[in-house]
C-alpha cells in the first residue's frame, strides 16, 4: 500500500542550420581566403603605419615611396606577412564564424596579434634589425586595431539589421518615418531583466529579422537604472511595469531573468498580468544549452514556471507495467480528482475501469466522456456505493477482482468540514480503514491512496482526518504486506 500527495548541413539548438555548415565546401574556402589575403595586406599595411607613427614621433621624414615601394623592404614585409598566417592560423584566427563572435574571439585577436609581435621583435634582434621598444608596441597596437577591424565591419556589414539599428539610431529621423503598407508594425516589448540573458534577447532583436522592437527594459537593480543596453533605457524596477506598459504602448513583455527564483517569478506575472500585454519567458539557466539565450528561447508562461519547487516527473513506463490489462477501481471516481485520475488511466489501456462513487450525477457524466472519447478496448463500469459499507465494498472487488484500486474517495472542502467535524471522520478517517482493510482481505495487489499536503502540519479538520487516514494506510501496509 502506498500514500501519494495530491499535486543537410548541421542542426543548431535554435532549430535553425548553421550558415557555416551549409555552406558548400567552395564557398568555405573562398570565406577563409578572404580572411587570409585580408590579413596578409593588413600586416604589411601595419608595418607602413608603425612606420609613419614611429617617424612623426620621433621627428624624422617618412616617405611612403621609399619605404613601401622600395623592393627589398617590401619583400621583407610580403614575407613577414606571410609567416603570419600560420602563427593567426594556430589562435584560430580563421576557424570562427565572425559574424556571430563575441569577447572570447576577439580575445583570440589580441593574444593572436601579440604572439606575431613577440615573433617580430626576435626576428628584428636575430637579423639585427633592432627598433625602440616603442616601435613594437605601436606595431602591435596598429596590427590588433586592423585584424579586428577588419573583422568587426565585415560582421556589421553582413549583419545588415544590425547596421540598420545603428543608422536608425544615428538618424532618428529616419526611424520615424511611415511603415509601408505591407510591413506589419513591429510589436513594441518590454524586456525584464537587464542581465546577460536580457542583453542577448535584446540584441538579437536588433541584429535578426524579427517582427520584434525593444522599448524599455526593466531590472530591481538600481545600479542598472538610467543606463541602457545597446540605447534601449533601464527605467526602473518592477514598480515601473504597469505605468511603463501604458506609457510606451508595449505590446509584449519578455521575463528575461532564467536564474529568478520561482517566487520571484510568480510576483512578477502577477504584476504584469494587470497589463494588457502578451507575457512570454525565457526557460531556466539549466534548459539554456551553452549558455546561449534566443528568441526561439522565448516561450509562454506555464504553470511549471511559477510552481514553489521543481516539477515532478512521473516514471511513465513503470506506471503502464501495472496498469495495462488490469481491472483498475476509482473510488470517488466522479469527484474532481476522481474523475481525472480516470482521464488519466484511461490512457494506459487498462482492460476495465470502475469509476466507484456514491454521487450518481457526476459518474454518469464521467462515463459519459469516458465513452465518447474511447477508442481503446476498456470497459468502463460505473457503480455506484459508499466507501462506508463494508458490504458493497465487498460485494464489488469479490465480482470484479481490481488488480489496483485507487482511493480518491473524500471530504475535501475546508470550510465544511470544519463545520460538519463527524462527517470528515466517518468518510475520511472510516471510510479509508474500511476501502483498505477490505482490499488487504481481498488479496487487491496495489492499494493507492490519494492524500493532501494540508495532511502535513495539519491545522483544519480536513487536514487532519487525511492524515490519521494516512496513519492507518501504514498501518494496514505492516498487516498486508
Amino acid at each position: 500500500m502506498s500514500v501519494l500527495p495530491e499535486q543537410s548541413g548541421k542542426q543548431t539548438e535554435r532549430g535553425t542550420m548553421d550558415p557555416a555548415a551549409a555552406r558548400p565546401t567552395a564557398g568555405r574556402l573562398f570565406n577563409k581566403l578572404f580572411f587570409v589575403l585580408g590579413d596578409l595586406g593588413l600586416v604589411m599595411l601595419a608595418f607602413v603605419l608603425t612606420d609613419y607613427l614611429y617617424s612623426t614621433s620621433s621627428d624624422r621624414p617618412f616617405l611612403f615611396a621609399a619605404s613601401f615601394l622600395s623592393p627589398p623592404l617590401a619583400v621583407a614585409w610580403l614575407l613577414a606577412g606571410l609567416i603570419a598566417i600560420p602563427i593567426f592560423s594556430i589562435f584560430s584566427f580563421y576557424g570562427q564564424i565572425w559574424r556571430y563572435a563575441s569577447i572570447p574571439q576577439y580575445f583570440l585577436l589580441v593574444v593572436g596579434t601579440l604572439a606575431y609581435s613577440v615573433f617580430v621583435v626576435m626576428a628584428s634582434f636575430l637579423l639585427d634589425l633592432r627598433k625602440n621598444t616603442a616601435y613594437y608596441i605601436i606595431f602591435w597596437l596598429v596590427l590588433l586595431f586592423l585584424i579586428g577591424g577588419y573583422r568587426l565591419v565585415f560582421r556589421v556589414l553582413l549583419n545588415r539589421q544590425s547596421l540598420h539599428s545603428l543608422i536608425q539610431y544615428a538618424q532618428p529621423s529616419r526611424a520615424q518615418r511611415k511603415q509601408k503598407n505591407d510591413e506589419p508594425a513591429p510589436r513594441k516589448v518590454m524586456v525584464i531583466g537587464a542581465g546577460y540573458a536580457g542583453h542577448q534577447i535584446v540584441r538579437e532583436m536588433l541584429e535578426t529579422e524579427t517582427n520584434r522592437q525593444p522599448v524599455i527594459l526593466i531590472d530591481d537593480d538600481e545600479r542598472k537604472h538610467n543606463l541602457s543596453i545597446y540605447h534601449v533605457p533601464v527605467i526602473g524596477g518592477r514598480d515601473k511595469i504597469i505605468s511603463a506598459a501604458l506609457d510606451f504602448a508595449i505590446d509584449e513583455i519578455i521575463l528575461a531573468i532564467p536564474s529568478a527564483s520561482r517566487q520571484t517569478m510568480r510576483e512578477l506575472v502577477e504584476i504584469c498580468k494587470q497589463t494588457a500585454c502578451a507575457l512570454r519567458v525565457l526557460p531556466v539557466l539549466s534548459d539554456i544549452i551553452n549558455g546561449k539565450v534566443s528568441i526561439a528561447d522565448i516561450k509562454e508562461v506555464e504553470i511549471e514556471d511559477l510552481l514553489g519547487r521543481e516539477e515532478i516527473r512521473l516514471d511513465l513506463e513503470v506506471i503502464a507495467t501495472y496498469l495495462r490489462g488490469q481491472v483498475v477501481m476509482v473510488t470517488g471516481g466522479g469527484g474532481s480528482i476522481g474523475s481525472e485520475l480516470c482521464r488519466q488511466i484511461i490512457h494506459f489501456q487498462p482492460s476495465r475501469l470502475i469509476v466507484f462513487d456514491i454521487y450518481e450525477n457526476n459518474a454518469f457524466m464521467l462515463q459519459q466522456e469516458l465513452q465518447s472519447q474511447l477508442h481503446q478496448p476498456t470497459e468502463i463500469t460505473v457503480l455506484i456505493g459508499s466507501v462506508r459499507d463494508v458490504g458493497r465494498l465487498e460485494d464489488v472487488i469479490k465480482f470484479y477482482q481490481p488488480s489496483v484500486v485507487f482511493h480518491a474517495a473524500a471530504h475535501k472542502h475546508v470550510p465544511l468540514m470544519q463545520d460538519s467535524p463527524s462527517e470528515a471522520v466517518k468518510n475520511n478517517i472510516m471510510g479509508t480503514y474500511y476501502t483498505a482493510l477490505t482490499a488487504g482481505r481481498l488479496n487487491v495487489r496495489r492499494f493507492v491512496f490519494i492524500s493532501t499536503d494540508k495532511a502535513v502540519n495539519p491545522t483544519n479538520v480536513m487536514g487532519a482526518s487525511k492524515r490519521l487516514a494516512e496513519m492507518t494506510i501504514q498501518y494496514l501496509s505492516r498487516q498486508f504486506p
